[in-house]
């Protein structure tokens, strides 16, 4: 799923991205680096040559079925082609029959209900079709846009981590929500 674009609505798709992607992927994270690096660590220093590693190794999970990253493109109107506008990856652990979603936007698209559309489609891919258990969502804890994403989708807050994550030199708390298959499928 999502190897080729995969339609959310009409004007928002998903594609896993791929070695062709690199450089608008890395353009857009180099021009809105601030905004992503306020939350994601790895958004202050990344270079081209990390991008390109990640965008490997996220392909290679997917094609032994262990996650992927893949680009959120978003249409304004219906004659303007697809743009680029942000990320949503996974990490699958089979052996725990859990996976881990995260995601970001660039600022000119926050607060739409984009990710919220996106992440649904996912999770409905990982707890319905793949039959897993359990998704997280791991955010850092004053990070309140992405937290309401979790909570639109119904995830269950179960805790904070103190100093889990080193963000701009200061350590930050992280907070873990979760979705149960069970769960899923009773508000679905």
């Amino acid at each position: 799923m999502f190897l080729r674009p995969y339609e959310v609505d009409p004007s928002l798709q998903l594609e896993v991205l791929r070695p062709e992607h690199l450089y608008p992927h890395f353009t857009l994270i180099n021009q809105y680096r601030d905004h992503i690096g306020a939350w994601e660590s790895w958004a202050q220093q990344t270079t081209l040559e990390d991008q390109r590693a990640y965008l490997e190794r996220k392909l290679e999970e997917y094609i032994r079925g262990e996650g992927f990253a893949a680009g959120i493109w978003v249409r304004e109107t219906p004659d303007q082609p697809l743009e680029l506008v942000g990320n949503l990856s996974c990490s699958i652990q089979r052996w725990q029959q859990s996976a881990e979603i995260g995601y970001w936007l660039i600022a000119p698209m926050t607060g739409r209900g984009i990710v919220t559309r996106v992440a649904r489609v996912v999770i409905d891919h990982l707890l319905l079709e793949l039959g897993l258990g359990r998704v997280q969502i791991c955010v850092t804890e004053g990070n309140f846009p992405s937290r309401r994403v979790a909570e639109r989708l119904g995830f269950h807050l179960d805790g904070i981590l103190r100093r889990e994550t080193l963000l701009n030199g200061q350590w930050m708390n992280r907070a873990i929500y979760s979705m149960l298959r069970e769960e899923w499928l009773t508000q679905s």
